[in-house]
């Protein structure tokens, strides 16, 4: 009856013309989320699986109350495989974890358990938007949630190349905050092996970044030592877009503030006349016009 119901819903309303038309209706305030709701009850699939119905889907759960978002909810359940190889249906899914309650949820991580998905997840948008979704907000309170969690370390994904994807570092981001130093290992050892560059690279800095706030004293503190130990390499960070994250990361670690100051205000000169370098030492307190002063004198 419900495959009946969804291709009914497929043929009767051609949801790639109609969407649009109720969307640009519920920012005007025509329409109100509940009226649109009732409206399109038993066809949360088939909007599901269009991308113009997704994205009303996405839009309405930012205004429908927790209860109404469960019934969006409730449709998902029995084809969630199915629905996490489609980019707007597992936007939908990863919306629907932020904002309901883990036993509200719970469905999608026991569907996904053992169905190998992991690597694909983590590497397409929507994927890796409802693994940083489950992995952020629903960590400490769903056994499955682990669970997907090591499938994804255990598989034959190489979790330095995953830093770097596009996708694949919102799926690291939130393992790295956790409490999980395993997780936090795990990473790390891929990283060591050549940190300078994933200390530069776009993603993989914003891991680095969260792993030296993130990990036990000792961690930061081999981190740190493994970044400097390259020459140059402080000032070379510092005047580089994404490499400024690594090392205000840095600054924070205690036992390496003092040496990281003292390559800053060494090169201090040098690094007023980067874009990036600049910026970072007007939020250290430096006097930028001095240190120009200085270098043109």
């Amino acid at each position: 009856e419900e495959e009946e119901e969804d291709a009914s819903c497929t043929e009767s309303r051609p949801w790639s013309t109609v969407c649009p038309e109720v969307m640009e209706a519920l920012e005007q305030g025509a329409l109100s989320p509940s009226e649109i709701l009732s409206q399109i009850e038993g066809c949360i699939k088939a909007l599901a699986l269009d991308p113009a119905g997704s994205a009303l889907l996405r839009s309405l759960l930012n205004r429908l109350s927790a209860a109404e978002a469960r019934q969006i909810a409730r449709e998902f359940r029995g084809w969630v495989v199915e629905a996490v190889q489609h980019q707007g249906s597992a936007q939908v899914l990863a919306r629907l974890v932020s904002i309901l309650p883990s036993r509200e949820v719970a469905f999608i991580s026991q569907e996904l358990k053992g169905q190998g998905l992991m690597p694909f997840l983590a590497c397409t948008l929507g994927g890796a938007e409802l693994l940083s979704a489950l992995f952020q907000s629903h960590w400490l309170l769903q056994e499955e949630v682990r669970e997907l969690s090591w499938e994804l370390m255990n598989s034959k994904l190489d979790l330095a190349s995953l830093c770097c994807h596009k996708h694949g570092y919102l799926v690291v981001l939130p393992l790295v905050r956790g409490d999980c130093q395993q997780y936090q290992e795990l990473i790390l050892k891929g990283m060591l092996g050549n940190i300078q560059r994933f200390a530069r690279h776009r993603y993989a800095s914003q891991v680095l970044a969260h792993l030296l706030t993130s990990v036990p004293m000792h961690t930061q503190e081999a981190i740190a030592s493994a970044v400097m130990s390259a020459a140059g390499a402080v000032v070379a960070l510092a005047c580089h877009a994404f490499g400024q994250a690594v090392v205000r990361a840095m600054l924070e670690v205690p036992s390496a503030q003092k040496r990281m100051l003292h390559y800053i205000q060494k090169s201090s000169v040098r690094i007023s006349k980067d874009k990036f370098g600049a910026e970072l030492l007007r939020d250290l307190g430096f006097d930028i016009k001095i240190a120009a002063a200085v270098g043109g004198a």
